[in-house]
């Protein structure tokens, strides 16, 4: 029976769409050794295809980290809620394992404890990490809310990227072993030590590094060269992978293709993006109708292809193998389906809110902005449509907008953001922050990446536009809303720009190619879908042998043997996103999509 139901896990986690797979995010806290211009911590995250949140900021130390977290702003709710890991390089060469300024309950610091001394802020960083994480269980936003002990609260720390800052390695060892935390330890493996010269008679740290510090009268490398085409970051992120290896599962060798702008207007080019996961650099060969194509050496990731589609016909592009230095043979996954639109739709109405400016309006502005932040900069955009411009032969539906600009702030570049689309059957002449709906069900999330600037980014509303059209509603108003993590300030064209760019729904009559199939003539039907405080399923035919529902990661969040005929769940726990339905009818596998709102 193990065997058959984890069949069924793979089976579930294979069909969601991959911007509804779980990525696993890992979150950096650091100095000018972490910042993202190194490479080592982007290279380590891309092997286990996972999001980086690197929050290192140059000249800190663990005291700033410490301090923000009693401020309650180094990182959101949903930035805890999905974080896996939480990796600390603060690396002064200070004794960070002294014991006599530590308090037993982390919660009686006062700010001048933490922000003076190096040993009392790792014990407050770590301490408050864990018991932030332990309190999601009493959160109802978050995923982890209802489970008895929270999330799993694991940190990982480092010694300095060689061996001659002494006291602060030695010093680090025990604070690992005092909480038996892994440890990254580049002082031990990465290839050198102070104690043996180089052929010049030099401390060998030199060779890696940019500039120099002295300790005890000699001079050592001070930063490491910069870059993730450098030797000593690809050294540094190999080592920071073996020992990630130990705790965390390593993402295996694949690659997924994805339609990144799936229905086209004449003249524009159809862009396919390959998500790869396991070590770079990875060899891909792939097909574009039916045409063989192949790249090698590929670091970008995701890799993105531009071809163009023959006037009135479809694409189809897939991988077919993909490998990298140490395997020939990985999964290949997933068709990109492009095709032409047959017709265009314009918003009537479209505006974003900002939280700072709480009664501002921006109906009439050029663009619209896109944004989340801890600090009150967070904003949202809408757009609402006509239904009565759509037709019933309409049945790829996607929204779609042009990213005519991001800008990161601070030191952190490039990350992906995770954007969600909820919609509500109203329509709105003006918005602000303060009076902005928000009874909106979700309907999908999509991450965009630092490399999709001016580009167009595409969301897929078919199946719940199609729901509002037969439901017979006349209007409807999508959200747009950052989700997860990032610093980046999105800007679209709105209605209002003369860029030609403007915001659209386009449609056309191909087939949705998801990897999700309807069940054909099921006995089974289930209500509501979204749902949000209650699930029922109606059994016409008693013969369902067992029904799960089964979160995106693979958790088993519901199980019942032998449902009967009426079975209605009670989901107030579940948390917000999509789960897969599964039917066991004597060995005939039925699976549907359904997702979790919080309305």
């Amino acid at each position: 029976m193990k065997k058959i139901f984890f069949f069924l896990l793979v089976c579930a986690y294979a069909l969601l769409p991959l911007s509804a797979q779980k990525k696993s995010t890992f979150l950096l806290t650091g100095a000018s050794f972490a910042v993202p211009q190194n490479g080592w911590f982007e290279i380590g995250c891309e092997a286990f295809g996972a999001i980086p949140v690197n929050k290192s900021v140059s000249g800190e130390s663990i005291m700033h980290t410490a301090t923000r977290m009693f401020n309650e702003t180094f990182y959101t709710r949903e930035e805890l809620d999905a974080a896996d890991i939480l990796v600390i390089m603060h690396v002064h060469n200070a004794n960070v394992a002294n014991t006599s300024a530590i308090k037993e309950d982390y919660t009686q610091y006062i700010y001048t404890d933490i922000n003076n001394n190096y040993s009392t802020a790792y014990d407050y960083v770590i301490k408050k990490y864990k018991d932030d994480c332990y309190k999601l269980k009493d959160d109802p936003g978050s995923k982890y809310y209802g489970t008895e002990n929270g999330k799993p609260a694991l940190i990982m720390l480092c010694t300095h990227w060689h061996d001659a800052r002494t006291v602060y390695n030695a010093s680090v060892r025990t604070l690992a072993e005092r909480w038996n935390l892994p440890l990254v330890k580049w002082d031990d493996n990465i290839g050198f030590t102070k104690n043996v010269l180089d052929e010049d008679g030099r401390q060998p740290s030199l060779k890696y590094s940019r500039d120099t510090e002295s300790i005890n009268g000699i001079t050592y490398g001070w930063h490491p060269l910069i870059g993730k085409n450098e030797y000593i970051q690809q050294k540094m992120a190999e080592i920071f992978i073996n020992e990630l290896e130990t705790v965390v599962d390593k993402a295996p060798l694949g690659v997924t293709a994805v339609a990144k702008n799936p229905v086209i207007t004449e003249g524009e080019e159809a862009r396919i993006a390959f998500y790869f996961t396991g070590d770079a650099p990875w060899n891909l060969e792939y097909e574009i109708n039916g045409n063989a194509f192949s790249e090698e050496n590929i670091t970008d990731n995701p890799f993105v292809v531009k071809t163009t589609v023959p006037a009135g016909s479809t694409l189809t592009a897939r991988p077919v193998k993909v490998g990298n230095n140490s395997e020939t043979d990985g999964i290949v996954e997933g068709d990109a389906l492009f095709s032409y639109a047959h017709k265009t739709i314009n918003p009537s109405f479209d505006t974003y809110v900002h939280q700072n400016s709480k009664t501002s309006v921006y109906t009439n502005s050029e663009t619209l902005e896109l944004k989340t932040s801890p600090d009150n900069y967070i904003r949202e955009l809408f757009l609402s449509f006509n239904l009565n411009e759509f037709a019933s032969d309409d049945d790829r539906i996607v929204l779609r907008l042009y990213v005519q600009n991001i800008n990161y702030s601070g030191t952190v570049q490039g990350e992906a953001h995770l954007i969600a689309v909820s919609g509500n059957n109203n329509t709105y002449t003006s918005l602000n922050w303060e009076n902005r709906p928000v009874d909106f069900a979700y309907i999908t999330e999509i991450y965009i990446e630092a490399n999709e600037k001016a580009s167009y980014i595409s969301f897929d509303i078919s199946n719940w536009l199609k729901e509002q059209i037969q439901s017979g509603e006349s209007q409807v108003t999508f959200r747009l809303k950052v989700t997860g993590s990032g610093r980046g300030l999105f800007q679209f064209p709105s209605m209002e720009s003369t860029t030609g760019k403007q915001p659209l729904i386009l449609t056309s009559g191909i087939k949705n190619g998801t990897g999700i199939e309807k069940n054909k003539h099921s006995a089974v039907s289930f209500y509501p879908n979204p749902f949000s405080k209650s699930f029922s399923v109606n059994n016409k035919t008693s013969s369902i042998n067992k029904l799960s529902i089964v979160s995106i990661d693979g958790r088993i969040i519901y199980e019942k043997e032998n449902p009967g005929n009426e079975l209605t769940i009670n989901t107030e726990k579940f948390s917000k996103g999509a789960y897969l339905l599964l039917l066991d009818n004597n060995g005939s596998l039925e699976n549907h999509k359904i997702i979790k709102t919080n309305y």
